[in-house]
């Protein structure tokens, strides 16, 4: 045992030698007592560890269980993703964080994000001010973490920009060497931000099961193309006879 031991763990109860306690003591070593077995706690503290010393990264937004999928709802101030979120609340959805999110990396396969202690449940709204999110719409609306599957972000509309119309184009955001889908969502008066945001998680869903909607309807274009063709050869030698 030496200085650099960041700890000492007696397990199944024992009571530790007067010379542990002292080295212990001289070192500035912690000194731990456990009641279950070395197996048990070994396995306790590596699963413990791998989420605390994970990479971890923080980032600005909203982050919401549409569905069971994490969406986190991103764009510049005042755009609406607070108001957005709270829409998907009212709806039956839950609220992991608002404003800022800690994401980390998970078993190296899939990223968890959650909210700072201070700002749990809680949701910033303007013209309103602070809400507790767990007191007015139960406990049931939140939960304290959740695993980051899509980021969609609230952007103004603009008529000069041309939007993706078909979604055969996926896009992706890296986040801690893991690729996570993205999509820029455009926002002008009428429409209905929270129904888009389901759809895009339900969506997403339906791509995890195997099913894309667009490469279908893309598949069954091309294959309607191909049969048209040779009819159209047939009456082009028509006119030329």
């Amino acid at each position: 045992m030496s200085s650099q031991s960041p700890a000492v763990i007696l397990v199944k109860g024992h009571k530790p030698l007067r010379e542990i306690t002292a080295i212990c003591k001289k070192q500035d070593i912690p000194l731990f007592q456990s009641h279950i077995s070395a197996t048990k706690l070994m396995a306790r503290l590596t699963f413990v560890l791998q989420d605390k010393l994970s990479p971890s990264i923080m980032m600005h937004g909203t982050l919401v269980e549409v569905f069971g999928i994490g969406v986190l709802i991103q764009g510049e101030s005042s755009i609406g993703k607070s108001e957005a979120a709270l829409g998907l609340i009212e709806r039956g959805h839950r609220l992991i964080s608002d404003d800022v999110v800690k994401v980390y990396k998970k078993e190296s396969s899939h990223l968890v994000g959650y909210g700072p202690d201070l700002t749990r449940h809680l949701m910033e709204i303007r013209g309103i001010g602070i809400i507790n999110v767990a007191h007015l719409y139960g406990a049931v609306c939140v939960r304290p973490d959740k695993a980051l599957d899509i980021i969609v972000k609230l952007e103004k509309w603009d008529d000069c920009h041309f939007y993706d119309r078909v979604g055969l184009e996926e896009k992706y955001c890296d986040i801690l060497g893991i690729d996570v889908p993205f999509h820029t969502l455009p926002v002008k008066p009428g429409r209905d931000v929270m129904l888009l945001i389901e759809t895009i998680a339900l969506n997403h869903r339906l791509k995890y099961m195997g099913y894309h909607s667009a490469k279908d309807f893309n598949k069954k274009l091309l294959q309607a193309i191909a049969k048209r063709q040779p009819r159209r050869s047939i009456n082009e030698m028509r006119q030329e006879n």
